[in-house]
């Protein structure tokens, strides 16, 4: 009995000395102390001397896809991972995509917009159309976590109604690991997102995969463009469900992880790391309102749309739609 005392003693100190291998001892992949103004300030200015130098493009020259190999990401993992481990596993992967322009009021150079992209092969990244199109002048660039700042030299690809843009980058030599991409998964798989909403830079939010479904008019398409507008011919009868005008179907799925404005292009990620699909907007459904609607409508939820990672991988495959 003595023995036994000592023999379970032994492995309680053994197993309390022994180091954590829970997310506790994983490493932060952002500088710490991590400040969005500071960040926001070096990157403007390693911007501006970048654009200055001849070294960015502008958005507007950025608009039409040239021909290119097709792109390859890698094989998906299936090692499960907790959170903490796929956020920095994935963080350096996931860069920002910002807009920079010369201030006509002084003479600093200023911030546009920013959105998000993720790494899918050596040297490209993808993310939405919506954060490519533009008709501006104002010059593009991809910024890591660490704060490197790197030029976007040609636009590969783009699927306007999947609002997707694969995007060729210089990664200046650093070693940036493609994110897998995942096809299918199902319907109330566990999901990670990050992205920067409002320039709040690599948040990371978790939920569900809630719904695969298809949309008329592209995956952005406003909730009213449920039929195909301008169109004369009657639709073809068939079976219960049997999608009318499949030309005009979109893939989309939608999750609960939360993201907002300046999250457009960041991954949704499974605890693999791999990436299930792409951020590409939201929508608030309210209430009808009171006794004829004469009260003010209140939010009830928020629709999170995304594009799903089958398409982003067809688009590899081809320049455009």
């Amino acid at each position: 009995m003595v023995r036994l005392v000592l023999a379970l003693a032994a492995l309680i100190i053994a197993a309390c000395s022994a180091p954590h291998r829970g997310p506790l001892l994983v490493a932060s992949p952002l500088p710490q102390p991590f400040s969005d103004g500071s960040f926001n300030v070096v990157v403007s200015r390693t911007a501006g001397a970048m654009a200055e130098s001849g070294t960015l493009k502008q958005w507007s020259v950025l608009q039409t896809p040239i021909d290119h190999e097709p792109i390859s990401p890698p094989a998906p993992g299936l090692t499960p991972l907790d959170p903490a481990s796929v956020y920095a596993q994935r963080v350096p992967s996931v860069l920002v995509i910002m807009s920079i322009y010369k201030c006509e009021k002084c003479p600093l150079w200023h911030l546009g917009s920013t959105a998000a992209g993720f790494v899918i092969a050596p040297g490209v990244l993808v993310t939405n159309w919506h954060v490519v199109e533009s008709k501006t002048d104002q010059f593009a660039a991809a910024v890591t976590c660490r704060g490197d700042v790197l030029a976007i030299t040609d636009l590969l690809a783009r699927r306007e109604p999947d609002d997707i843009a694969l995007l060729r980058f210089d990664p200046a030599g650093l070693d940036l690991a493609p994110i897998p991409l995942r096809d299918a998964a199902p319907v109330g798989s566990p999901v990670l997102a990050i992205a920067h909403p409002d320039r709040k830079y690599w948040t990371l939010t978790e939920g569900l995969l809630s719904r695969r479904a298809s949309v008329y008019g592209g995956v952005n398409a406003d909730r009213r463009d449920l039929r195909p507008r301008n169109l004369n011919e009657a639709p073809p009868t068939g079976r219960l469900y049997e999608p009318v005008y499949p030309n005009m179907l979109r893939p989309i799925v939608t999750v609960t992880a939360d993201f907002g404005v300046g999250s457009s292009g960041g991954p949704i990620l499974d605890f693999a790391g791999n990436a299930l699909g792409m951020i590409a907007s939201t929508h608030t459904v309210f209430s009808a309102g009171g006794e004829g609607h004469d009260h003010e409508r209140e939010p009830q939820m928020t629709i999170r749309t995304c594009v799903p990672a089958e398409s982003i991988r067809d688009a590899c495959r081809s320049r455009s739609d």
